[in-house]
């Protein structure tokens, strides 16, 4: 049971510790993944997502950012509500999420600091892309998103992580 991943490897998501992964290789699967399952007013990267999320963090946070939804480029990812009652699936991204923090030499600490961040930044992009007002109860982080292409998306973030130290 593997997955063919770009960069022309076969990988075992089931034994994600075997393998290490350049942050290249994680970036360019969640530049073409969209958030919102594409209901959004138009489509809206995961990349875009975390690219404004590591800009509008403390600085000690942005490698978390940058790395927080990496998994999402091995494992896809699910909707909210699903995901509340598919644990085993939360477990799992769980885990390859905690390697690839591992991999970064990130402290999975970190993951619980960032959490009301990238919470927030949901009241931002929710008010963007849906009509009608998502009252969530959460401060905006003030992100203005853009629905860049995934080529912008792929570039502006990875550029990001090089300046972060993650490549």
């Amino acid at each position: 049971m593997r997955i063919f991943i770009r960069s022309g490897r076969l990988v075992n998501p089931f034994e994600i510790e075997q393998y290490e992964f350049t942050i290249e290789e994680l970036v360019h699967p969640i530049s073409q993944l969209v958030r919102y399952t594409g209901h959004g007013a138009f489509p809206y990267s995961v990349a875009e997502h975390t690219y404004h999320l590591i800009q509008h963090v403390p600085d000690h946070l942005k490698r978390a950012a940058a790395l927080h939804d990496l998994n999402e480029g091995l494992t896809n990812d699910l909707p909210y509500p699903f995901k509340k009652v598919l644990t085993q699936f939360t477990e799992f991204e769980e885990r390859v999420q905690r390697h690839i923090f591992k991999l970064f030499d990130e402290p999975w600490e970190h993951m619980e600091e960032l959490a009301p961040y990238d919470r927030r930044i949901c009241q931002d992009e929710m008010d963007q892309l849906f009509e009608g007002r998502f009252d969530l109860g959460l401060e905006p982080l003030g992100v203005e998103i853009h629905g860049w292409t995934w080529h912008v998306a792929r570039d502006r973030l990875l550029e990001a992580c090089y300046e972060i130290g993650l490549a």
